[in-house]
C-alpha cells in the first residue's frame, strides 16, 4: 500500500490523487458510504480553513477525490503516523517547484502573462510569478498569513514592486486573496524577492517540512532568476549587436562609400575581371562592414 501512496502522491499532474473508494479501508472505515458521510461531516472540518482558492477535493459520480494535504489530515485524525508520508509529500512539493520554476515561455509583447510587469516587451520569460501566494503555496503556509506578515513586519525593509488582489477570473474561487508581487523588468526589484525568502526563514515561525522547501524554493527562485538575467543580457547584447549593424547599414549611404565600391567593382568584378572573383569576395567584405580604409589599400594595391 505504501508504494502506491507514494505513485499517488508523486503523479504531479493530478491535485487530487486520492478517492474514498480506494482508501476507506486504509482509514479505518468498514463501507464505502461510512468515509463520504466523514467527508460531509462540518465538525471534522474545524481545523482546516476553505476558501476556495485550494479545495481539498472534488465529487466525481459516487467517489470523493481528496489532495495530499487532507490524506495528511486524515492520518493525523485517525491516529496514523503520517511521517513516511511526508516524505512523499515533500517530494512532490518539490517536483511541482522545479517544474514551475523551469518554465520559461516566449511571450509576444501582448500575450497573456501571469507576471505583474507592465509595458513588457516580447522576449522569453519565468512563468511562476514572484508573489506572495506563490512563495505560501511552495512552503505550505497560508496565503492570507504570508500576506499579513509582509504588511505588518517587513515595514517597507523590502521593497515590492506592488500590490493585487487575486480576484474570482483567476481562480475557480470568488474569495479574494490579496498579494505583494516582486515582477519587474528590473533585476534588482526581483532580487528582492530572494530578501523576502531569506526574512521568512529568519523571522517567520515555520515547522520543518516548510523550512526544507523554504531553503529549495530560494534555491529555485535564484536558479530562475539567473536564467533570466542571462537571457536579458543576451537580449541586450542582440540588441546592442543591431544597432551597431544599422548604424553600417547608414554608412552604406554615404556618397563616398558608394563611390568607393563602384571603383572597386570595375577592377574586381568577375564581369571585368574573370580572375578577380575571391578579389571581388574580400572586397565585398570590406564593403559590407564598412571598411573604407582597407578598400581603399586594396584598390591602390591592384590599380
Amino acid at each position: 500500500m505504501d508504494e502506491k501512496i507514494k505513485n499517488l502522491f508523486l503523479e504531479v499532474e493530478k491535485v487530487h490523487p486520492f478517492s474514498t473508494g480506494e482508501f476507506f479501508s486504509f482509514f479505518g472505515f468498514s463501507r464505502h458510504s461510512n468515509f463520504k458521510r466523514f467527508f460531509e461531516d462540518p465538525k471534522f472540518y474545524k481545523d482546516l480553513i476553505f476558501d476556495g482558492y485550494d479545495t481539498i477535493n472534488k465529487r466525481s459520480a459516487t467517489t470523493i477525490h481528496f489532495n495530499r494535504s487532507f490524506f495528511l489530515f486524515l492520518c493525523e485524525k485517525k491516529k496514523i503516523s503520517k511521517e513516511p508520508y511526508e516524505k512523499f509529500y515533500l517530494e512532490y512539493k518539490k517536483q511541482k517547484i522545479e517544474i514551475e520554476t523551469n518554465d520559461f515561455p516566449t511571450l509576444k509583447k501582448d500575450a497573456f502573462h501571469n507576471l505583474n510587469i507592465y509595458n513588457r516587451p516580447a522576449g522569453k520569460y519565468y512563468n511562476h510569478s514572484l508573489n506572495t501566494i506563490n512563495l505560501a503555496e511552495a512552503i505550505l503556509i497560508d496565503p492570507f498569513d504570508a500576506y499579513k506578515f509582509c504588511a505588518v513586519e517587513l515595514k517597507w525593509q523590502i521593497t515590492p514592486s506592488g500590490m493585487n488582489i487575486l480576484n474570482s477570473y483567476s481562480r475557480d474561487s470568488t474569495t479574494q486573496i490579496p498579494f505583494f508581487h516582486f515582477d519587474s523588468k528590473m533585476y534588482q526589484e526581483r532580487n528582492e524577492f530572494l530578501q523576502l525568502l531569506r526574512f521568512f526563514k529568519e523571522k517567520y515561525p515555520l515547522p520543518s517540512l516548510s523550512l526544507e522547501l523554504l531553503d529549495f524554493y530560494y534555491q529555485s527562485i535564484k536558479t530562475m532568476l539567473d536564467r533570466q538575467i542571462s537571457i536579458d543580457h543576451k537580449k541586450e547584447f542582440y540588441a546592442s549587436k543591431r544597432k551597431r549593424r544599422e548604424s553600417i547599414i547608414v554608412d552604406f549611404k554615404s556618397p563616398e562609400l558608394k563611390k568607393l565600391y563602384r571603383e572597386g567593382a570595375m577592377m574586381f568584378h568577375p564581369d571585368k575581371n574573370p580572375e578577380g572573383l575571391e578579389l571581388f569576395k574580400t572586397f565585398n567584405r570590406l564593403y559590407n562592414t564598412g571598411q573604407m580604409s582597407s578598400m581603399k589599400l586594396m584598390i591602390k594595391k591592384y590599380l
